[in-house]
């Protein structure tokens, strides 16, 4: 789903605030005569919630996710079998104290 709209990178601009992180994409929603290019999004507000939508699916955030959950499977499986190594029962006291 493209959002079909014209969008300019804008490198020199920066926010005030956090002048290190630098850069913008200027969007234009509205042609000459003030009428939305696309009319799925008339507002600002719309074009935030239709690239909300679309980011989970850009191709290198469904690589980082999928190299994340392969990564959290290979933990998870070396700290099974680690524990299943060690669980062994110690034949002597478990070391904690009785209360009185």
């Amino acid at each position: 789903m493209a959002l079909k709209l014209q969008a300019e990178l804008e490198e020199t601009k920066a926010y005030s605030r956090d002048f290190l992180m630098r850069g913008r994409a200027r969007v234009k929603l509205f042609n000459d005569s003030g009428a939305p290019i696309n009319p799925a999004i008339p507002n600002r507000r719309l074009l935030y919630e239709r690239v909300a939508e679309l980011c989970p699916r850009h191709p290198g955030r469904s690589k980082k996710a999928q190299a994340a959950a392969a990564a959290a499977k290979q933990q998870a499986t070396a700290t099974s079998s680690s524990a299943a190594g060690s669980s062994s029962k110690s034949g002597g006291k478990s070391g904690k104290k009785k209360r009185k």
